[in-house]
């Protein structure tokens, strides 16, 4: 018989099979057995195969190892009395397991056809009907009678045969309960159950291959039956590999897509489901529609609900029920359908008052024959009699809710809603209340919920597991994941008996009502997939459950499910070894313990954990997670290591062990004795030992005391004449030390001296030296001598005016006051003062008591006079020394108070104010801004300074402000004026305008450094003062650009410090500045500085030639230029590229213009003046001159360098053009 898809309780076998592809080692198998741990050993047509549920282990033969099995074509197994492993091969011999992968191979004569075990266990070896041997003294020998041995199934045979004499049968078998299971040659398999509807053996299950089902074997040709010791039954296939029928799932019904048996029905998942009352299934899908059993034609067939109104939705199935008076009513994402007697009533939302929302969840009849709907939006009732929808009380209240289940139970309407918890409506009031997370719930996303009748709780199914709860208890129990749910999501609940049933999106389990235990069911087990489906459950009235999924839908009464799962039997190695006794010893030096547990079980059972507990070491019991166990350094004594089960409540498969761990050889009793009496021998003989020693020790303290006391007294004599030399050696340190105070003082008087010095030769030779000056400008006709004259009188009267730097002071310009900010301005001043006084290792101690007001005050004279005046008090002052200053304005005055406690800068001070340089330019300062210093010589020297400020009204205006825009500014800036770009800090503004400002300059002020260099490249600028800027990054950074700017190469670069500092001008010659101006300096001698830079620039512009030579690019511009202009202008391009090759020559040269030699030389001529080879040589020995500036390279890396193969050559050369040598060049730049 073959079953076909209906819609009665057709029970079917469900299958699992193992191939190639899992890892068996061939699809063709002969015989199947189980080994004493439960293994499977399967024989195959290539090699025998090992299965633990796991995985597959195989064995081959192997030419070179005789302990491998002696044949690959493995056709029989059996296992003897003793639990021993044999296998007969297709080559003539016999192999026997010896344990840890190792085979005894037994070769014979002929080729058994057969073996089997007599009654006594005996093996026994069948060459034909007459002729059979057995095992005696490790060789088989030919053995009597072999007719009584044989196992005779014919009698089991011909039952079925019976009924179907054609079949060819391979094999039968008589199982545990007592079914016979039958292997056919091309039939596939048979089953005859044994049960009392079956007592005449009618009923007889045919199982072919089904292409369309995944729990159907793969090959018609069984070659072999066999129940293993766990009750499942194997048959093994030629070509179709290994199968496994699933225990218990004959006792559970599928219905899914099926091309032959169900060909109607669509590959969709399943959203609904019921019965009508004819016990007929109806089963709503997502998309594709209702379908219902047809008994006529055995098949499913489909209501298009869409026909009439064209409208899809109605075919989206989301509720089905069927009601007392024999409607089946499908709720859709279109309305409610009511389909009676073939008839079918469409409702909706828009044509029927009191029916909320067209999408409609679920559906339940009371006991007063009122269907209640839930909607998408509200809670609809549908009179059955009236045949219509009435309200309810409440019913307004619950227009907002996305209701997914409704439950009536006695007047409560218990609700499930998306994201509201639970909603209990009373009926009868139409008062609501709620469950939900603030409660206790796992979730307020609820799917299902019912109240229990025998306990009073609410049952909650929600998107994270299952909530039991009492209105007044409060939370009785979550039920999640961790506790044995198959998965969080929890879609249904249905009560049968003392379980509650419930489909998740990974399977199906049942809780118990009174411990909440959860028991779950394998979802690989005969199941159409692990993932059932929201709203897709159904009890009929028989108590059937029905759960649909993505795949189908299954059937089953609760009372045929077997929870009892099977355990695994656990394989246990104990330091690598399986072949042990119950009882391990190990020495104390091996005092440590590996283990490792493998389990053999063939249906998953994600309930149970292996643990394991070594008793004496643990106190609990640890789950095994398939890692090796490790202890080391036990204790020595006795150990009990247990393994089992966790379901093993009578701990049947559990394995123990006894480990012994010895003692340590120092804890053994003749250890022990031979220690002690060693001992005793040890002790006596050092008891001699210290005796005899004690007497001589005492002879030698006694010498020792003797001789130690004279040591001492010779010390005491040395220690009293160490400290009267010690005495005068201190004397003579503080002498030396007075020396060195009156050294110190000398050495400051020393630099007095030397300003008095300076003083004198100032006044007597300055005076003369101008005199000479002025005398010889006014030669006439001698102009040859005059020349002469002023040229040696200016480089004397510039050495002296090195020395009198500061009397420029007088010349800095008329008195010129600016409004500004006081305290902005002497922040700066203080911050500077900090950085030197810490550098002297001064303790500066300073108040700033000044207003915020602005104030009119000549800023540069302000500024020099406090860097002058604290350049004298740091210089004199002696190290940690204190140096306190205050700082105050009030009543249109500035008051600076300085006291210092330096001891020489008091006693000195008369020579500080009358031969200082630098306190001589204070004086100065302060006359001229209309000050006054006041001296104060008591105790601790200190200075008054006042000043009379301005303060200015700053409602009438503000503070002067120099902005300018370099956008388009060309177009403003006046054509007869010299454009000035003045860098320096903000509050440096006004004191480098005062200096700078003139009638033909026009000043732009930045202090950014990228204004600074927008500015450049974007004005026609005459000249760049950099004003008292620190040299530092963003500095080189400017002064880099200038020279990177073609345009901008020859622009005047002038740097302007308030500092004197000798190094200064080193620094500045590194960065291309043109001159160095050292404040104070007259005003006029500044505009004389920046006149004669800006004449010479315009001089070199002005002639072609010059640029051309000297700049490496031309203007961008070259329709200006004629063509030869442009030849030479690709000319100069190319002799910069060449011009460090020394083979480079005018011969080349022409090649790269592709013009003669003859050409190229008038070219250079027109536009140049100078012939091809003397610009090449310029403009190398120019190159000669920077790397000897810039550059730490010797004469003969520059000669190379610019060109020059030949040092010598480019000595006499660099000498001939330059006037000098270029080691002189170099020396009079290190010179300067």
């Amino acid at each position: 018989m073959t079953l076909i898809c209906s819609s009665v309780f057709g029970q079917k076998v469900k299958f699992k099979t193992l191939t190639t592809n899992e890892g068996l080692s061939n699809n063709s198998v002969n015989d199947i057995i189980s080994n004493t741990d439960g293994v499977l050993w399967i024989a195959t047509w290539d090699g025998l195969n090992l299965y633990d549920g796991h995985d597959f282990v195989v064995f081959k033969h192997i030419q070179e190892d005789s302990a491998s099995i002696a044949g690959n074509v493995v056709t029989r197994l059996i296992k003897d009395n003793a639990g021993t492993m044999w296998l007969l091969t297709d080559n003539k011999s016999v192999s026997r397991y010896l344990g840890d992968g190792k085979f005894k191979n037994y070769p014979l004569k002929e080729q058994p056809r057969e073996f089997r075990l007599t009654k006594n266990g005996e093996l026994i070896l069948e060459i034909n009907d007459d002729e059979a041997y057995h095992l005696e003294d490790e060789h088989f020998v030919k053995k009597e009678n072999v007719d009584s041995y044989r196992n005779d199934k014919s009698t089991l045979n011909n039952i079925l045969l019976s009924k179907f004499p054609d079949l060819s049968i391979n094999e039968s078998m008589r199982d545990h309960d007592g079914s016979i299971w039958y292997a056919t040659q091309n039939n596939g398999l048979f089953i005859i159950r044994k049960n009392s509807e079956n007592i005449h053996n009618e009923n007889i299950e045919h199982y072919e291959h089904d292409l369309y089902s995944k729990y159907s074997f793969t090959s018609n040709e069984i070659e072999k039956i066999y129940q293993d010791d766990f009750g499942n039954v194997w048959l093994g296939h030629k070509d179709g590999g290994l199968s496994m029928a699933y225990r218990g799932s004959e006792n559970i019904g599928v219905i899914t897509p099926h091309p032959v048996k169900c060909p109607n029905l669509p590959y969709e998942t399943v959203r609904a489901i019921t019965k009508d009352l004819n016990n007929n299934i109806w089963i709503g899908y997502y998309t594709q529609g209702l379908f219902n059993y047809d008994p006529a034609t055995k098949s499913y067939l489909k209501h298009d609900l869409s026909i009439l109104s064209g409208n899809e939705d109605w075919n989206r199935l989301r509720s089905l029920f069927t009601s007392s008076d024999g409607s089946v009513w499908a709720g859709t994402y279109a309305g409610v359908v009511r389909v009676k007697n073939g008839k079918k009533t469409f409702f909706n939302a828009a044509d029927f008052e009191n029916f909320p929302n067209n999408r409609n969840y679920s559906m339940f009849e009371d006991h007063e024959k009122q269907l209640w709907i839930a909607c998408w939006g509200g809670l609809a009732k549908f009179d059955l009699e009236m045949g219509e929808f009435t309200t309810f009380n409440g019913q307004g209240k619950l227009d907002d809710l996305n209701i997914r289940k409704v439950f009536i139970y006695e007047d409560e309407a218990i609700l499930s809603i998306e994201e509201g918890g639970v909603i209990i409506l009373n009926s009868i009031t139409g008062s609501i209340s709620g469950i939900n997370k603030k409660d206790g719930i796992l979730s307020d996303n609820t799917y299902s919920a019912f109240k229990d009748g025998k306990t009073g709780y609410y049952w909650i199914a929600s998107s994270e597991g299952i909530s039991v709860f009492d209105k007044e208890k409060g939370l009785i129990k979550n039920i999640a994941e961790n506790n044995g749910l198959p998965s969080h999501l929890v879609y249904s609940l249905t009560l049968h008996s003392d379980k509650v049933w419930v489909s998740t999106t990974k399977g199906i389990a049942a809780v118990d009502r009174n411990n909440y235990s959860v028991s779950s069911l394998n979802s690989d087990e005969g199941w159409q997939a692990a993932e059932f489906s929201e709203g897709s459950y159904y009890q009929d009235l028989y108590g059937y459950l029905y759960f649909g999924g993505i795949n189908g839908l299954n059937y089953f009464s609760p009372m045929t499910i077997d929870f009892v799962k099977e355990l695994p039997r656990l394989i246990v190695s104990v330091d690598d070894k399986r072949n042990f006794t119950g009882e391990i010893t190990k020495d104390y030096s091996d005092n440590g313990l590996k283990f490792e547990v493998s389990s053999v079980s063939y249906t998953k059972n994600t309930d149970n954990k292996i643990l394991y507990k070594l008793s004496g070491f643990d106190s609990n019991w640890h789950v095994f997670d398939e890692s090796p166990v490790y202890y080391s350094n036990l204790p020595y004594g006795h150990y009990n290591l247990a393994i089992k089960n966790s379901l093993d409540s009578n701990d049947a498969l559990a394995k123990t062990f006894n480990i012994i761990i010895n003692k340590p050889f120092y804890l053994t009793g003749w250890f022990i004795s031979l220690f002690l009496v060693s001992l005793f021998v040890g002790l006596s003989y050092l008891y001699f030992l210290r005796n005899r020693s004690i007497v001589q020790n005492r002879k030698i303290l006694e010498q020792r005391i003797v001789g130690r006391t004279k040591i001492i007294n010779d010390q005491k004599q040395n220690l009293e004449e160490t400290n009267q030399k010690l005495d005068k050696k201190n004397k003579e340190v503080g002498r030396q030390k007075e020396e060195l105070l009156n050294l110190y003082q000398q050495l400051k008087n020393e630099d007095f001296e030397i300003d008095k010095f300076k003083a004198f030769v100032l006044s007597e030779f300055k005076e003369p030296i101008i005199k000479i000056i002025t005398s010889a400008d006014q030669l006439e006709n001698q102009s040859l001598l005059k020349k002469d004259i002023s040229t040696h009188s200016g480089e004397l009267l510039n050495l002296l005016m090195e020395w009198d730097y500061l009397g420029h002071i007088k010349e800095v310009g008329a008195i010129n006051k600016s409004i500004i900010n006081l305290k902005s301005t002497i922040k700066p001043l203080i911050e500077n003062l900090k950085v030197q006084s810490s550098k002297s290792k001064l303790h500066l101690d300073y108040t700033l008591d000044l207003s915020d007001a602005l104030v009119e005050m000549d800023v540069l004279r302000f500024k020099l006079l406090f860097k002058y005046l604290f350049n004298v008090i740091i210089k004199y002052a002696l190290t940690n020394s204190s140096l306190k200053v205050v700082l105050e304005n009030s009543e249109g005055m500035f008051f600076m108070n300085i006291s210092s406690d330096s001891k020489i800068f008091k006693d000195n001070f008369f020579n500080i104010e009358h031969y200082s340089p630098y306190f001589r330019a204070v004086n100065t300062l302060v006359t001229a801004m209309n000050g006054q210093l006041n001296i104060d010589h008591e105790k601790a020297l200190s200075l008054e300074l006042q000043l009379p400020i301005k303060l200015i009204d700053t409602k009438g205006g503000g503070v002067e402000h120099v902005s300018w825009k370099h956008i388009g500014l060309d177009k403003k800036l006046p054509s007869n004026k010299n454009n000035i770009l003045v860098f320096c800090e903000k509050n440096d503004f006004v004191p480098a305008k005062q200096l700078l400002e003139h009638p033909n300059n026009t000043l732009l002020f930045e202090n950014a450094i990228d204004e600074a260099l927008s500015a450049i490249k974007q004005v026609n600028l005459h000249g760049l003062v950099v004003y008292n800027t620190p040299i530092n990054e963003s500095l080189i950074q400017l002064c880099n650009a200038i020279k990177n700017d073609g345009s901008q190469t020859t622009l005047p670069l002038i740097y302007i410090s308030e500092e004197i500092d000798y190094f200064l001008r080193e620094q500045t010659i590194e960065l291309g500045v043109d001159t160095i101006i050292q404040l104070p300096a007259s005003k006029v001698f500044i505009q004389k500085k920046f006149s004669k830079l800006i004449t010479s620039r315009r001089e070199f512009l002005s002639d072609k030639s010059k640029q051309l030579l000297y700049n490496s690019s031309f203007s961008n511009d070259d329709k200006l230029l004629s063509s030869n202009e442009k030849s030479i202008k690709k000319a100069i391009s190319i002799i910069h590229k060449n011009i460090g090759d020394h083979s480079f020559n005018v011969d080349k040269l022409a090649k790269m213009l592709f013009v003669s030699k003859i050409k190229g030389y008038r070219m250079f001529k027109e536009v140049l003046g100078q012939s091809p080879l003397d610009v090449i040589i310029d403009l190398r020995l120019q190159k000669a001159q920077y790397l000897l500036k810039n550059k730490a390279l010797n004469i003969t890396e520059v000669s190379r360098e610019c060109g020059f193969n030949d040092p010598k050559y480019f000595s006499r050369l660099f000498k001939k053009n330059i006037g000098c040598s270029p080691k002189q060049f170099r020396e009079r730049l290190e010179d300067a």
